[in-house]
């Protein structure tokens, strides 16, 4: 599903700073848990990306 939001969109939606979405999402990319995609989107490994949540 795509969602048009910016860095701040999102941070504002979820309570935090714009900064702590853009470092939240490089790390996220260094750890090839999102692959930034075409027109600013993502493809997110969910399966990896819940691995990495929950410790497993």
């Amino acid at each position: 599903m795509k969602t048009p939001l910016n860095n701040s969109d999102l941070a504002n939606m979820i309570g935090v700073t714009r900064e702590t979405v853009s470092r939240t999402i490089r790390q996220l990319k260094e750890k090839n848990l999102i692959l930034p995609q075409e027109k600013g989107t993502y493809f997110i490994h969910q399966e990896k990306l819940t691995e990495e949540l929950l410790g497993v």
